[in-house]
């Protein structure tokens, strides 16, 4: 996490160092002087005076560029420093955890907790944005990001789709369309192929027929993407499947591919996967949450969705009113109470088909990925009645019938 003192401290170490190189630059341009005052000349003369031009040429650069990043360090300051004034008022504490807060009127401990989760996703939003300044002003090469939603607030849903979709390969943006979809999260095109770096897109439906969702939905719920549906190739069998759950649910349905997933089964052992992504998926839901106070919000993370979705409200806090945790291969969180979930009459729920092979991961308490939400430890409610395979699971009438009475709830 940032700190505003530290902040400014390195600031001011990176003007020194520019300082420092600005001096050596005049010192190759004094002696250049001198040797051409006291008629140094030939060949070799000639080439020792295109060295110094050189060598302050290439060291006014590098001067510029701590400059610039001095600058970001600065202007990061500023806002770091009002967010922990922020941060000191609601928590009564100078780190930006979710852990120790200050007392506070039973009544308002809902609107509470939502505001310290929103000002930690601010903290940590400056963190990447300060990071990515840096990056950009010292010319490193660093991947490309979705252009999240969370970054416009106050823009309509529809001029950011209009936006995105003209960034995007041929064969997503008729998958959106033909949905009658809104494309929210997505990264200009660098080639023919779509997203180089692994992320995916961000694509919200509703139910045929009716348009309200658009402005005012009466629910969202939002799949978090696996291994599989997190390939953006994989995205429009991903939409499909949104728009029947829209049908059943009559409110918004997104599509969640805003993380690099594991690139193959076995390499979703890795929970690094989960840990990059949870902040996004965090951020996501707080707009969300944003723009549709009145919403009843459903978060489904399925298979390694569900380490993203427990990982984002384990450390960041999740808007969500309920979680559901679907054919999981387990989870970071040792029960729901290490689960931050901001919503009204919250609720944990788990979905497993007993034919599912994922289940092999789980035994007890324990599981690949830290603890098996299925246990009755885990303090979570069980979804009875599924069948199928892995895969499935948005098909089955029993998941998708729970799915149905928690936008009601």
């Amino acid at each position: 996490m940032l700190v505003a003192s530290e902040l400014t401290r390195s600031a001011e170490q990176m003007r020194e160092a520019s300082s420092s190189i600005r001096s050596r630059i005049e010192e190759a341009w004094t002696h250049r002087g001198m040797l051409i005052d006291v008629g140094l000349d030939g060949p070799t003369a000639t080439q020792g005076l295109e060295r110094l031009t050189s060598l302050g040429a290439a060291l006014e650069e590098p001067a510029e560029r701590l400059t610039a990043v001095a600058d970001v360090l600065d202007m990061a300051a500023v806002v770091q420093r009002e967010l922990e004034r922020a941060w000191d008022a609601l928590a009564g504490s100078g780190s930006a955890g979710l852990g120790q807060l200050t007392a506070v009127n039973p009544g308002l401990s809902v609107v509470h907790r939502a505001a310290l989760a929103a000002l930690a996703m601010q903290i940590r939003m400056l963190d990447q944005a300060c990071a990515a300044s840096v990056s950009g002003a010292c010319l490193l090469a660093h991947e490309a990001d979705l252009d999240r939603l969370v970054f416009h607030p106050d823009e309509p849903l529809e001029r950011i789709s209009e936006r995105n979709l003209n960034t995007v390969p041929n064969s997503i943006r008729d998958a959106v369309r033909g949905a009658d979809g809104l494309l929210l999260e997505a990264t200009p095109l660098t080639d023919d192929t779509g997203p180089h770096y692994g992320d995916g897109y961000t694509v919200m439906v509703g139910p045929p027929g009716d348009d309200s969702w658009r402005i005012n939905p009466s629910s969202v719920t939002t799949m978090v993407a696996g291994v599989t549906t997190g390939d953006p190739a994989h995205l429009p069998g991903a939409i499909a499947r949104a728009q029947q759950l829209a049908a059943t649910t009559g409110g918004a349905v997104v599509v969640w591919q805003g993380y690099r997933p594991p690139v193959s089964v076995p390499s979703g052992a890795n929970p690094s996967y989960a840990r990059a992504g949870a902040d996004d998926l965090a951020a996501f839901q707080m707009a969300l949450d944003e723009r549709f106070p009145d919403a009843r919000q459903v978060v489904i993370g399925h298979s390694y969705g569900s380490v993203v979705a427990a990982r984002a409200a384990m450390d960041h806090g999740l808007f969500a009113d309920e979680l559901i945790l679907a054919g999981s291969p387990g989870v970071p969180a040792r029960s729901v109470d290490d689960l931050n979930l901001i919503g009204t009459n919250t609720r944990v729920l788990v979905a497993d088909s007993p034919t599912d092979p994922i289940l092999a991961l789980r035994s007890g308490a324990d599981a690949v990925h830290g603890f098996n939400p299925a246990d009755p430890r885990f303090g979570a409610e069980q979804i009875p009645g599924i069948t199928g395979g892995h895969s499935d699971y948005f098909t089955d009438g029993a998941f998708v019938g729970e799915v149905g009475k928690a936008v009601r709830r």
